[in-house]
């Protein structure tokens, strides 16, 4: 499938990139606390 990277692809590219390392940042947090509040 070709992929035209044009304006609105490099927008809707770039905001799902930050909302998916917004997502997995605050899950990696989630899960590191928890982790700290088990051994602690």
């Amino acid at each position: 499938m070709a992929w035209d990277f044009d304006a609105h692809s490099l927008v809707y590219l770039s905001i799902w990139l930050d909302f998916y390392v917004l997502i997995y940042q605050a899950w990696g947090l989630d899960t590191c606390s928890i982790e700290y509040l088990r051994y602690s």
